[in-house]
């Protein structure tokens, strides 16, 4: 393969300074220069290699687009989840509140009762202390009367008899 000069360059480099660069670029052209054939076949290698890579990244593409739109449906799905979960959430805690006002309501209607029951078994116990107190009086004060009738007779059978 022989290396073209233009006639300019001989002119402003010279023709022996230009003969030599041409010697020095043919050796390095012949050694590490490639025939057109294999040169060819090498480019026809690597254009198939290129073109399954290029099947390759489409269909990476094609995936990476698949990914992200599965990506998306998921942020979609989890952010309807978290919208139940939060409405779950929210009517679990209003029921929990409900829930324990009817218990405080419950507990207030029980004081009641029990505060009424305690009012009527003191009233009841109060009435049957002084019923007691009053009984024991008249006991007391039988006992006395009867003690004092027998004294009496006792007395006036002394007397007499």
């Amino acid at each position: 393969m022989a290396i073209v000069i233009s006639d300019r360059l001989k002119e402003k480099f010279g023709s022996e300074v230009m003969g030599d660069f041409i010697k020095v670029m043919e050796e390095i052209i012949g050694e590490k220069g490639v025939p057109k054939d294999e040169l060819g076949s090498r480019l026809g290698v690597i254009d198939i290699r290129l073109n399954s890579l290029d099947i390759r990244l489409n269909h990476l593409e094609e995936r990476y687009g698949e990914l992200k739109d599965e990506i998306k449906n998921l942020r979609e799905e989890m952010n309807i989840f978290r919208i139940e979960m939060n409405t779950f959430r929210t009517e679990v805690n209003e029921r929990i509140d409900k829930t324990h006002e009817r218990m405080e309501r419950m507990e207030a209607r029980l004081n009641e009762k029990i505060e009424g029951v305690e009012t009527r078994v003191n009233e009841r116990i109060d009435g049957l202390h002084k019923l007691i107190i009053s009984q024991t009086k008249w006991m007391v004060g039988s006992i006395i009367f009867v003690g004092t009738l027998i004294s009496v007779l006792m007395t006036i059978f002394r007397f007499v008899g």
